[in-house]
């Protein structure tokens, strides 16, 4: 004796349409899976899924297509309620209008009194083509393939007026096929373009790495450029730093008494003055290259802050 499982909660039937319809348009995949492949992996999907919450019931594959028969019966029903609403206000009616008379036209069908019970799934399933009802779908292939004639389009229009919600068929035979795996939906891009378009991201994440790898080596030469161009420096500082010392000590070891002229005596005792001062200065200050730290000339090199563009 079977026992009843627990009914789906809204946020199971939203998570198990989830992963029907991603494992229904799988473009690695295609068409090519047999139904029991295909609910085998409804089953993993659902029960298996990170988003899936640990309180839930373990749901069997029969529980599964069940669950998805009731839900894509009921959607095509209404799909054919909103087609008749939509014929029976051509002009003046809201969506909110056409979709609060179709739920009421569902109503009137006897598997249907309690009314449309899946308003929590329809922004996601609305759209996918198993889940539409057979006359819009028919209609839709029809005109995609060239098939309606002139005629029958004028005798469409002739009949839009008087349609009533009988002539609107809202149910169809074919939902065990389409249940259990039979054709597919919106088909998908195709296994061969989908292995092309991996082909093409792989393809891209490897030029990518090249791109990082070559701008790894630029920014390990620039970087050594750098140091070769501050020891550079560093050295003509230090030349231009011996030679500013040694016109310095000249001017410390003057007898400025032997020095006749008053004006240039006094511009010495100034020039004294400062050196004095400038070498009482450095005593108390460290030395940047005695302390073997140096300022940094390019700094940023290659990046907004030097002027030039990011490299």
């Amino acid at each position: 004796m079977s026992v009843r499982q627990e009914s789906y909660t809204e946020n199971e039937d939203i998570l198990l349409g989830k992963v029907y319809m991603e494992i229904s348009q799988d473009p690695s995949i295609g068409t090519s899976q047999s139904a029991q492949r295909f609910w085998q992996r409804v089953e993993d999907g659902f029960n298996q899924v990170e988003e899936r919450d640990p309180t839930w019931p373990e749901r069997t594959q029969r529980s599964m297509q069940a669950r998805i028969q009731a839900i894509e019966k009921a959607t095509k029903k209404f799909h054919g309620c909103i087609r008749a609403a939509e014929a029976r206000n051509r002009s003046g009616a809201s969506n909110a209008d056409i979709m609060n008379e179709a739920m009421q036209m569902l109503k009137t069908d006897s598997k249907y009194k309690s009314g449309w019970k899946f308003s929590h799934v329809w922004e996601m399933i609305n759209n996918f083509e198993k889940f539409k009802d057979c006359a819009g779908r028919s209609s839709r292939q029809q005109a995609s393939r060239g098939m309606q004639s002139s005629d029958s389009e004028s005798q469409a229009h002739t009949l839009h007026g008087s349609q009533s919600l009988s002539s609107f068929p809202m149910s169809c035979d074919d939902d065990e096929e389409q249940i259990l795996g039979g054709s597919s939906s919106s088909r998908p891009i195709g296994v061969k373009r989908a292995k092309l378009k991996k082909k093409q991201s792989d393809n891209s994440e490897s030029i990518i790495a090249t791109l990082e790898k070559q701008n790894e080596l630029y920014t390990a030469g620039m970087k050594q450029a750098n140091d070769k161009m501050s020891m550079f420096l560093k050295q003509q500082k230090n030349s231009h730093d011996l030679k500013t010392v040694k016109e310095e000590n000249k001017i410390m070891a003057m007898d400025l008494s032997s020095i006749v002229d008053p004006d240039s005596r006094a511009y010495f005792q100034v020039e004294r003055r400062r050196i004095l001062q400038k070498r009482a200065q450095q005593q108390e200050q460290p030395n940047d290259y005695a302390t073997g730290t140096y300022p940094s000339y390019f700094d940023n090199i290659g990046g907004s802050g030097s002027g030039l563009p990011d490299y």
